[in-house]
């Protein structure tokens, strides 16, 4: 029971997340006059997304596994596997946006 709820949690503030930061970054494209190609591909946009998703990805394993019909293993391996590179992308674009600036457009840039 208390499984369920901490999945459910993870999931929705995932997705909470990732609408507030959509919501953000429309304010702050009207604020700035970027536009949404810029904007994309800021690590200002990037981590708070990737973030959202690591929190939905694990939260849909997490249910999927401990819920009263659990899902196949399969699709629990795959929300586990998204989960894990999203936390990855997440690491990758906080690291760049603390080195080159969070408004600094990743184009071009050289991923390690």
């Amino acid at each position: 029971m208390m499984v369920n709820v901490i999945s459910d949690v993870l999931w929705i503030m995932g997705v909470s997340g990732a609408v507030a930061t959509i919501s953000y970054m429309y304010w702050l494209r009207t604020l700035e006059y970027r536009s949404w190609r810029f904007l994309l591909s800021t690590p200002q946009f990037l981590f708070p997304l990737c973030l959202s998703s690591t929190l939905t990805c694990a939260g849909a394993a997490i249910g999927g596994r401990s819920s009263v019909l659990p899902v196949a293993w399969y699709e629990t391996l795959v929300w586990a596997a998204l989960a894990a590179v999203f936390a990855y992308w997440s690491v990758e674009c906080y690291l760049a946006g603390h080195k080159n600036g969070w408004k600094t457009s990743t184009e071009g840039m050289s991923w390690p």
